[in-house]
C-alpha cells in the first residue's frame, strides 16, 4: 500500500523551457558556432551543470563556467537573468492536485535545482511548498537525481519505506533509479498527467 508521495518539481509542478536560456545565451555569445547542436550537446554534457545542480561549486564558479564554455561577456545579473527564463510559472492545478493529495499521504517535494534558481522560484512558489510535509533540494543535499544517494537520503530521513512509496518525475532517467531502489514510480508524460495519479495509487493497493 501507497502511504508516502515524493514529487519532482519541475516539468511536474512548475513549467520550465531550458530552450529560453540557451536561445539568451546564444544572444549573448560570443562564439555563435559553439551553439550548433552537436557543440552544444557536448558543453550541457560537462560537468559544470551537474556540479551546480549538486552545490558542489558556488553560484560565482557556475556563472564563470557559463562565461567560458558559452563564450558569453556579461555581468553577474545578466547571466542570471538569462539562467532563470528556464523557469516560466509554476502550473495552475499545482497547489489543487497537492492539498487534496496531502489529505491523503505523506508527500515531500524533491527537485534537482540550484542557488540561482531556487532563489526565483521559492517566493513565488512559498505556499506550494508550505502544503509538503519537507522539500529537498539538490544543492543544499549535495547530491542529485538520478543518483541513488538522493532517494536514499530522503527515504532515511523521513523514514519512509521504499515499497510504501511512489515517485513522481518527469525525467525517464530519474524513474528508472528510484525503480531499482524499489520505489513505485509514475512517470509524468504527455499520456500521465498529475490529475491521473490518484487512480495510480488506487492501483498499488
Amino acid at each position: 500500500m501507497i502511504k508516502n508521495c515524493i514529487f519532482d518539481f519541475g516539468g511536474v509542478l512548475y513549467k520550465i523551457d531550458p530552450a529560453r536560456s540557451i536561445r539568451s545565451f546564444f544572444a549573448l555569445s560570443d562564439r555563435k558556432d559553439r551553439f550548433k547542436p552537436a557543440e552544444l550537446e557536448n558543453i550541457l554534457s560537462k560537468s559544470g551543470f551537474n556540479l551546480y545542480e549538486s552545490g558542489k561549486i558556488s553560484t560565482a564558479e557556475f556563472r564563470d563556467f557559463i562565461r567560458e564554455e558559452l563564450a558569453v561577456t556579461a555581468d553577474d545579473q545578466t547571466i542570471d537573468r538569462a539562467w532563470n527564463l528556464t523557469l516560466v510559472e509554476k502550473y495552475d492545478f499545482a497547489d489543487r492536485i497537492i492539498d487534496e493529495i496531502k489529505s491523503g499521504f505523506n508527500i515531500v517535494l524533491l527537485s534537482n535545482t540550484n542557488e540561482i534558481h531556487y532563489e526565483f522560484f521559492e517566493p513565488q512558489c512559498r505556499d506550494l511548498f508550505s502544503n509538503f510535509d519537507r522539500c529537498f533540494f539538490s544543492h543544499e543535499l549535495k547530491t542529485r537525481k538520478p543518483e541513488h544517494k538522493i532517494f536514499e537520503k530522503i527515504l532515511k530521513t523521513m523514514k519512509y519505506k521504499a515499497d510504501e512509496t511512489i515517485f513522481i518525475d518527469d525525467a525517464i532517467i530519474n524513474i528508472e533509479a528510484a525503480a531499482k531502489l524499489g520505489l513505485a514510480t509514475y512517470h509524468i508524460s504527455d499520456n500521465n498527467k498529475l490529475a491521473d495519479l490518484f487512480e495510480i495509487i488506487r492501483s498499488y493497493s
